[in-house]
């Protein structure tokens, strides 16, 4: 497993995570894993909108992705959003839009 299978690039709202379309989808889970170990102190906590690049998956693989970065770090990915030529303003925008809806079901929430 390279360490090029997984790339991860970052701005203030969202992941773009780079995934190698060749290798078996149990070594990219490890690699992806790994990789979010590593990087677990920069994000602290943080709330994200996530884009995968290179690598067609599925509906249950971003799920389990999703799942599998959520437990190798503390960040929250809120949402996913496709690619866009004007990721900063969409991420963004797609942030606050999936922590209003989330904020709104809290409160409608009967205790």
């Amino acid at each position: 497993m390279q360490s090029t299978s997984v790339i991860l690039k970052s701005n203030a709202y969202g992941l773009i995570l780079i995934l190698d379309p060749d290798i078996p989808y149990e070594d990219l889970r490890l690699a992806v894993a790994a990789k979010f170990r590593d990087a677990a102190r920069f994000f602290r906590g943080a709330q994200m909108a996530l884009t995968f690049k290179g690598r067609k998956l599925s509906s249950e693989e971003e799920v389990d992705l999703i799942k599998l970065i959520m437990s190798n770090s503390t960040i929250d990915i809120v949402c996913i959003v496709d690619e866009d030529p004007e990721q900063g303003a969409v991420y963004r925008e797609a942030v606050v839009r999936a922590l209003a809806e989330r904020k709104r079901y809290i409160t409608r929430r009967p205790l």
